[in-house]
């Protein structure tokens, strides 16, 4: 007897490295949701870009607001990184379709990617990183705040 594979059954290189990225995010994920508060507050990974220039970088406080939202607290997450949490809900739903076009072999709607669209979000970056390092209100809401130890 003889088993023939198909298409749908059998996984090529970049389906493999997909699952293995998405199942490394999963675990990463799973991880910091089931890290206590104080350990991470004492063993969080420092920001060589704040260590060396003294401002915040569009990422500082980033693994703090994915602990947040994961914990339900979405106010906390947005004082760590507003930026983070609006771009979240895109980031799965790509992440998402393209599970769906992996695994399942059908294309639902997906963003269109052109030049535009990646000038676009480097400017929404560097804006928001000008943005946050300005020490008065209202922008220093968009400075990394951690309301846990408050």
């Amino acid at each position: 007897m003889k088993i023939v594979f198909t298409k749908s059954v059998r996984l090529s290189i970049r389906s493999r490295i997909a699952t293995a990225i998405i199942l490394a995010v999963v675990a990463f994920l799973i991880f910091f949701y089931a890290v206590d508060y104080p350990f991470f507050a004492k063993y969080k990974p420092p920001c060589f870009f704040k260590r060396a220039t003294g401002l915040y970088c569009p990422g500082c406080g980033s693994s703090g607001a994915i602990r947040e939202l994961l914990h339900g607290n979405f106010y906390a997450a947005l004082r760590f990184n507003m930026f983070v949490v609006v771009v979240m809900p895109f980031l799965l739903y790509f992440y998402f379709a393209k599970w769906v076009e992996v695994f399942i072999g059908r294309t639902i709607p997906r963003f269109v990617y052109s030049k535009r669209l990646l000038a676009l979000i480097v400017l929404l970056i560097l804006i928001f990183t000008v943005f946050r390092n300005i020490p008065h209100p209202p922008f220093n809401y968009l400075a990394p705040t951690d309301l846990t130890t408050q």
